[in-house]
């Protein structure tokens, strides 16, 4: 399976989507493995030992849990870079991070980026952003994609806004299920928007492309 990389900065936000993960995917104890830290980084000792238990063979599905994975050694990158070669396709591993910068590229592009990070509130640009949302839940066409609010705009304002659609959506979640996946598309483009060179007006339009398309999905 794809490795699962999960930014966050408190404890509390990582603890929840756990334990969520873990019921929602039928997890048992005997199948879970969490590696913390020693001495304050991930030791390439500790990927070794993870080595040895995906070489005993299992019929079932196993959880390895790296937290602190931002800690690892350059030595404990490489190793765990062979071990996603020789096990991931029957084990799912989720790494921990604060900063996901600090970690191998090779590493980042194998795995999906989950940001469990609070958005931030930004009032300037909320009231109107706001108003276009509440547009977009009334479009009939692609018009919307020509609205003078998301016009050339620049890195820094389509993350704020992207920020405003997690909060205005998240609010409405237990009403429209529909809008969980929004949402999963929100944190991904704003976690890639973060960590790439990408173009922020082509991810807000393809946000919005996205948003329009689902809405309109048959239930």
């Amino acid at each position: 399976m794809i490795p699962l990389i999960l930014i966050a900065k408190k404890d509390e936000e990582i603890k929840s989507f756990l334990k969520n993960y873990i019921v929602n995917n039928n997890f048992t104890r005997d199948r879970i493995f969490e590696i913390y830290p020693l001495k304050n980084e991930i030791l390439i000792s500790q990927i070794r030992e993870i080595r040895k238990e995906l070489m005993i063979s299992s019929s079932l599905q196993r959880l390895f849990i790296i937290y602190n994975f931002d800690k690892a050694t350059m030595e404990a990158q490489n190793a765990f870079l062979k071990s996603l070669e020789e096990g991931a396709s029957k084990n799912q591993f989720l790494l921990t991070v604060e900063n996901q910068h600090l970690l191998q590229q090779t590493i980042r592009s194998r795995s999906n980026l989950l940001n469990l990070r609070k958005p931030e509130y930004n009032p300037k640009n909320n009231d109107k952003d706001i108003l276009f949302l509440k547009k977009l839940a009334g479009s009939t066409n692609f018009s919307f994609l020509s609205d003078p609010t998301l016009e050339r705009v620049s890195r820094e304002e389509a993350i704020n806004f992207i920020n405003t659609l997690i909060l205005y959506y998240n609010l409405s979640l237990f009403f429209h299920p529909k809008y969980a996946a929004v949402l999963k598309r929100a944190l991904s483009l704003k976690s890639l928007l973060e960590s790439n060179n990408l173009n922020p007006q082509l991810c807000v339009d393809n946000l919005l492309i996205f948003i329009f398309k689902t809405f309109r999905m048959k239930e």
